[in-house]
């Protein structure tokens, strides 16, 4: 517990970063604890990376800041890359549009401090607009990383609850267990300016499905930068359907959580399609203002139903992962 890194994934960064540079280098640590900045450039074309070091530079260089490449795309690859050339046990996702505040790393390693069992520890987003805020906003707010994922501060333990990827902390040796027992990303996350989401849900719940606690404090708060070209419908839509379309995957996991949604006789039955089409209506009646996408919703119900075949091979996968929790 001597140390921390955090990882920050960028692509094409250089417009957004310096900000969040800032607030990482205004940390406040425990007189214990050393920090590392790790970035890791996901293959831009705009200098990030030579504008990242400029930028350490100009803010005195407080902490250890190192630059790795991640060719291959996608989010869940850029982290994956940053685990592995980390030097600490306990790691931090930062996006690279997160402004922690000051607090941020020194309270939430506390906890690790206090619950040795702890895996994951997640904070809550609060928006900084560039412009005016929308006024559908705060209905789809979650979907940015903005607000409360869960009810109250605590452990995570309904078989909905989940964690931001922007603000979370992760501790490696548990990822590494999680790694060598077969675990594989069935999601790739962002790639690019692919909206495809669901690579930190899918973490989260793996982390869980194998029995490792997750925790939520709603005092560790982060700002998350909301740019005006994101605040439309449009880009509402887009970010919608990639979720969507991870929910399947994201579906199998809770499951297999709570196994009694889900068993193996029903799969072979009918009672396995009623299952599936109670829970796609129960989504698209959820409220008003997701009426607005039932056409996309339609279209998870459908892919839900004529990938059956895939899902139970998932899912077996899932159950043999959960097989290898133990009493930590």
């Amino acid at each position: 517990m001597n140390g921390i890194s955090v990882i920050v994934c960028c692509y094409n960064s250089a417009t957004r970063i310096e900000p969040t540079l800032l607030a990482l280098s205004e940390q406040s640590l425990l007189r214990e604890v050393t920090l590392e900045i790790i970035i890791v450039d996901n293959n831009s074309n705009d200098r990030t990376s030579e504008l990242v070091l400029q930028l350490w530079e100009k803010f005195g260089s407080p902490f250890k800041l190192k630059v790795v490449t991640e060719l291959t795309p996608g989010l869940s690859n850029a982290r994956l890359k940053g685990i592995e050339t980390s030097n600490f046990d306990i790691l931090l996702f930062c996006d690279d549009d997160n402004w922690l505040k000051e607090t941020y790393v020194a309270e939430g390693i506390k906890h690790f401090m206090r619950y040795p069992e702890l895996a994951l520890v997640g904070g809550r987003g609060i928006p900084i607009f560039e412009k005016e805020e929308p006024e559908w906003f705060q209905t789809f707010k979650v979907n940015f990383a903005v607000g409360s994922p869960v009810e109250r501060k605590g452990f995570l333990t309904d078989n909905h609850h989940y964690l931001y990827g922007a603000g979370l902390f992760l501790r490696k040796s548990y990822f590494e267990s999680l790694i060598g027992r077969g675990f594989k990303f069935q999601l790739s996350d962002r790639k690019g300016k692919a909206l495809s989401s669901g690579g930190d849900q899918e973490l989260v719940f793996a982390m869980r499905l194998v029995g490792y606690k997750a925790y939520f404090d709603d005092e560790l708060t982060f700002y998350h930068f909301m740019p005006h070209l994101r605040m439309n419908w449009d880009y509402l839509k887009r970010l919608r359907r990639g979720m969507y379309e991870s929910s399947f995957i994201i579906y199998l996991y809770r499951s297999c959580l709570t196994p009694e949604l889900w068993n193996s006789n029903f799969i072979k039955s009918i009672k396995s399609v009623l299952i599936i089409i109670y829970y796609g209506v129960k989504w698209v009646f959820a409220n008003k203002c997701d009426k607005l996408f039932l056409k996309t919703k339609i279209h998870l119900i459908l892919k839900i139903l004529t990938q059956r075949r895939r899902g139970k091979e998932i899912r077996k996968g899932l159950l043999a992962l959960r097989e290898t929790q133990y009493a930590i």
